[in-house]
């Protein structure tokens, strides 16, 4: 027997178990993302360093990957080569850099969180909350999970996926300019640090 559709504001509430398939389609959307990312940082660190690649990525958190893939691109040649060549590419790039973050700011929520189902029995939407400790001590978020709600966040993901193909592509053509020693450490006094 199906239950009758609920409403709360413009968004339809979730049937029994659906909103736990949205939510594992968008994850492994995530995972996508990321192994892309991986593949783009492993181009950034050297073909002949796969092993190093690997150990490297494991030890980074998804942020940390951005923000080291962001360093390499913006520290290359890449950076020369697409202002004098494709502009546009460059901006895009960075457009993609912080759609990242942001998306991994909606994977953490998604992850990282409860699903509250109190409001559902008065026909309310399904509660997503998450408990943080920050400098300001404890922050609880709460977001209503609507199907609408959820199919955007679908959607967004696998855009950003599309356009991660596209720049893993580019990079590929690219992958000889990118200035290998960007993991070298800094060490001061003169001595020379050792390139992975």
């Amino acid at each position: 027997m199906s239950r009758p559709e609920k409403r709360h504001g413009s968004g339809k509430c979730y049937a029994d178990g659906k909103l736990f398939d949205d939510v594992g389609r968008y994850l492994v959307l995530f995972q996508a993302l990321e192994a892309y990312m991986d593949k783009m940082m492993l181009l950034a660190i050297g073909p002949n360093r796969y092993h190093i690649g690997r150990a490297v990525i494991s030890k980074l958190s998804n942020r940390d990957k951005i923000d080291v893939l962001n360093a390499a691109v913006l520290h290359s040649q890449i950076r020369r080569k697409s202002e004098a060549v494709h502009p546009e590419w460059l901006g895009s790039f960075k457009s993609f850099v912080v759609a990242c973050k942001t998306e991994a700011e909606t994977r953490n929520a998604l992850a990282h969180s409860n699903f509250l189902y109190d409001l559902v029995k008065i026909g309310g939407p399904v509660m997503n909350t998450r408990t943080t400790l920050g400098k300001e001590g404890i922050r609880i978020r709460n977001n209503a999970i609507t199907e609408e709600t959820m199919q955007v966040s679908l959607k967004r993901v696998s855009e950003l996926c599309v356009e991660a193909n596209f720049m893993h592509v580019q990079l590929v053509h690219w992958s000889d300019l990118f200035d290998q020693d960007f993991l070298k450490p800094e060490v001061s006094g003169g001595n020379e640090g050792a390139a992975l």
